[in-house]
Formats: structure tokens, sequence, C-alpha cells
């Protein structure tokens, strides 16, 4: 092989190369970008969701008290069914016995536990 031809060769593998390193520097920025560009749009679809777990927690809490609502007027709908059912008097005195019944079931508990 003559010298022009070695130069040649040479020539063109330093061409090549240089080719291929501008390429490889050209694909290393557009990755960074393209990196960048996903950890924004992470970080965007976090703040999403947390948006979103935020709103939904405080609907099922809103959805909690509004059960909890419901069951406190509906047992005071019917308390006062049972108030107009039963007159005052005998309401009052079946409430009053039902509750000294559960005092002296509970008593009556405790006794048992310090029997022998």
């Amino acid at each position: 092989m003559s010298d022009a031809h070695c130069l040649d060769v040479k020539s063109k593998a330093a061409r090549r190369e240089k080719k291929l390193t501008d390429e490889k520097e050209k694909l290393e920025k557009k990755l960074a970008r393209l990196r960048a560009k996903q950890e924004a749009l992470v970080a965007r679809a976090y703040e999403d969701v947390m948006v979103r777990y935020k709103a939904l927690e405080e609907y099922m809490e809103e959805q909690s008290m509004n059960c909890v609502g419901a069951f406190e007027d509906d047992f005071r709908s019917f308390h006062e069914k049972l108030k107009e059912k039963y007159s005052t008097h005998e309401f009052e005195t079946l409430t009053t016995h039902e509750a000294s019944a559960s005092d002296v079931g509970s008593d009556n508990n405790e006794d048992d536990d310090d029997a022998p």
C-alpha cells in the first residue's frame, strides 16, 4: 500500500470517527432533554395525583359526615315517632326502667367477678 492510500484511509477513518462522535453528542443531548422532559411530566403527574387524592379524601370525609348526619337524623326521627306512639310518661318510664335494668345487670356482673 502506498502512503497516499494509507493517508486516505486514515482520513476517512478520522472523518467517520468525528461524524460518530458528533452524532453521539447529539444523541446524548437529546437523551438529556428527554430525561428532563420525563422528570417534568412525572412531577406534574404526581402533583395531579396528589390533588386528586386530596379531593377524594375530602369527598370521602364529607360523605362520612353525611352518613353520620343522616344516621343522627334517622335516629331523631325514630325517637320522635316513639314519643308520639307512647305517651311521654310511658316513654320516660320505659326508658328509665330499661336504664335501671341495665344498671342492675351490670352490678350483678360485678358481683359475680368478686364471687369465689
